[in-house]
């Protein structure tokens, strides 16, 4: 087991019933990590997702170059290891950005958006 699935699992594996945030989780999909979510958060534990948008279609395509990921993807990904989603915030989504740069040009800030899950 690598040093970061180490390190995410523990995070995970808490029993003091804290949520599990992650920033920015494009890592976990490249890193192959994506059942340590499934295996880490316990049912009715909390899943807190925050990333920068992709541009619908892409999926994952883009996050190596502009650093961003798909929302619809992330979902689909999420509630396929047995979650089901609770609410969406808007408090970092930018309408202006054009999801087609790493850096918004004129600079801005760029579209994020924050998702809650629940472990069934």
């Amino acid at each position: 087991m690598s040093p970061l699935t180490k390190s995410v699992s523990a995070v995970g594996s808490t029993t003091c019933g804290m949520p599990v945030l992650i920033r920015h989780t494009v890592w976990g999909v490249f890193f192959g990590v994506r059942g340590l979510r499934q295996r880490a958060v316990k049912p009715g534990g909390l899943y807190v997702i925050a990333d920068h948008s992709g541009r619908p279609g892409s999926g994952i395509s883009e996050s190596g170059t502009l650093h961003r990921i798909e929302e619809a993807f992330l979902r689909q990904e999420i509630e396929a290891a047995g979650f089901r989603m609770l609410e969406e915030g808007n408090f970092l989504r930018n309408p202006n950005d054009p999801r087609d740069k790493n850096t918004p040009d004129p600079p801005q800030p760029k579209d994020e958006f924050v998702l809650k899950f629940v472990k069934r």
